[in-house]
């Protein structure tokens, strides 16, 4: 039997990497700081746990009830994450701060007090970043892109030094996958959009842009396809990057100041011909 622990396994990318590999025989320690979902969780191969990786304590609690179950851990998936549209002149760090303690301190804080449990023959950990934590940022993008660009930083230092101990550190960097991730962001930016004392005709342009972004979400069999190849392959790759977006990709390859030009041209209101 192999284990692995995931991280924000209640929902979204990590209830769907949860149950594919609980289906492919693995016994999955679902973490997640959602008790009421947990508990609908429960299945063949699926021990869920609470945590909240934003409270040292409740990882603690989680370590100990893993260790109960099993003498070692195959994989690490770090899937916890959050998203947030907003204006960095006009967020008052709340927002920053959670996100960078949810997706970067919280994996931190999770890889460093699982890893004794972790196999140091075979043992894997896969850390979920982003697209945004490759491509040049876009505007109102900017908490995802700092935490995003964080987590790929400490990815790659991390990769650096297990390798000294024969550990492998995988990232996975996906585009957009058809998740509640996709509610959460509309949210965030019907709230901005509110909020906004100096956007709200950027933002107006910017909402057909993220209209068409959402459209072409893709499938989320492709990102679990990776996920296993990740698990799974005697000779996994140091990074996935699965289905980002091709226009993104491409506007990366030029210089910043076109990049700037790029937005400012898509998102400026077109004054009025008289």
């Amino acid at each position: 039997m192999k284990y692995m622990l995931v991280t924000g396994a209640a929902s979204g990318i990590g209830k769907s990497i949860t149950e594919t590999m609980a289906k492919r025989g693995w016994k999955v320690f679902a973490a997640d700081q959602n008790k009421e979902v947990l508990r609908s969780m429960e299945a063949k191969n699926i021990i869920p746990i609470y945590m909240d990786v934003t409270k040292e304590k409740t990882i603690i609690d989680a370590f100990i009830k893993v260790a109960k179950e099993t003498l070692y851990l195959d994989v690490i998936i770090n899937s916890a994450g959050i998203r947030y549209i907003t204006s960095l002149i006009e967020e008052d760090l709340n927002k920053l701060q959670k996100a960078i303690d949810v997706n970067l301190i919280g994996m931190i804080r999770v890889n460093n007090l699982f890893f004794s449990l972790l196999n140091k023959e075979t043992g894997r950990i896969i850390n979920i970043s982003s697209e945004s934590g490759w491509i040049s940022p876009s505007p109102f993008n900017g908490v995802d892109s700092i935490s995003k660009h964080a987590v790929d930083a400490y990815n790659d230092t991390l990769r650096r030094e297990l390798n000294f101990l024969g550990v492998k550190v995988i990232k996975i960097e996906p585009g957009t996958f058809k998740t509640p991730m996709r509610q959460n962001t509309i949210d965030s930016f019907k709230e901005l959009i509110d909020n906004t004392k100096y956007y709200k005709n950027e933002l107006k342009n910017m909402s057909r842009l993220m209209k068409n972004e959402f459209k072409s979400s893709e499938n989320i069999k492709y990102l679990l396809y990776s996920i296993v190849q990740a698990c799974e392959s005697k000779k996994p790759k140091i990074r996935y990057r699965v289905k980002n977006n091709i226009s993104l990709v491409l506007m990366n390859l030029l210089p910043e100041y076109i990049i700037d030009k790029i937005y400012y041209n898509k998102l400026k209101p077109k004054k009025a011909i008289k």
